[in-house]
């Protein structure tokens, strides 16, 4: 679905998913923490 629909581009589909309404503030700190950690995946490849 992702390929078809966004794609393949999986920020496309967040960025989707959270525009469809007004997502918890709790929801948001997930997604911070999330994007946090593959930063830091990321900076120690």
């Amino acid at each position: 679905m992702l390929e078809k629909v966004f794609n393949g581009s999986a920020i496309d589909l967040l960025m989707h998913a959270i525009g469809q309404g007004k997502p918890k503030p709790e929801e948001i700190e997930a997604l911070e923490k999330f994007i946090q950690e593959k930063k830091k995946q990321h900076n120690n490849e």
